[in-house]
């Protein structure tokens, strides 16, 4: 998967709390299980909508 906008994604993760981290880092393996890659939020759009604290029991 090509890397897209990684300065903005540095300054978002930079923004967030070390908890908020922490919670989307726990959702790395769901991503990375997932097979049809054409509906995955960029980095970006994942940092800035907070979508780690959308997902409920993990996942």
């Amino acid at each position: 998967m090509p890397k897209r906008n990684i300065g903005r994604t540095r300054r978002e993760w930079l923004r967030l709390s070390s908890e908020e981290r922490n919670m989307a880092i726990e959702q790395i393996p769901y991503y990375e299980g997932l097979a049809n890659i054409r509906y995955y939020k960029q980095a970006i759009s994942y940092l800035a909508d907070k979508c780690s604290l959308d997902e409920e029991d993990g996942y």
